[in-house]
């Protein structure tokens, strides 16, 4: 049984998903990494919306990244494949649906 089953959310849980994630941003890898996680287990019971906002905020958080000066990169680099790795996802999930 995955985790995600059984899971509905109210439009108020999917802004604190969202939210949850941008918070994550400014967090160690534990939190990235646990709120990635809950994402991936849940992303079918998001609406598009949701998966939209998300999907649009990882893809900024990647090329963000992707330009920033060597030293900075190297101070986040810790947090980097996660955001990877969530990107990936999405972009598979969302060529299956």
């Amino acid at each position: 049984m995955s985790a995600a089953s059984g899971v509905t959310l109210a439009p108020e849980g999917e802004f604190l998903v969202v939210n949850a994630l941008r918070y994550a941003r400014t967090r160690g890898p534990g939190v990235l990494d646990y709120t990635c996680f809950w994402i991936v287990e849940h992303w079918h019971q998001l609406s598009g919306n949701t998966r939209s906002v998300i999907a649009r905020d990882v893809q900024l958080e990647v090329e963000l990244r992707a330009d920033e000066p060597p030293e900075e990169r190297a101070r986040q680099r810790i947090n980097t494949p996660h955001w990877e790795a969530l990107l990936d996802t999405i972009e598979k999930e969302e060529n299956n649906d």
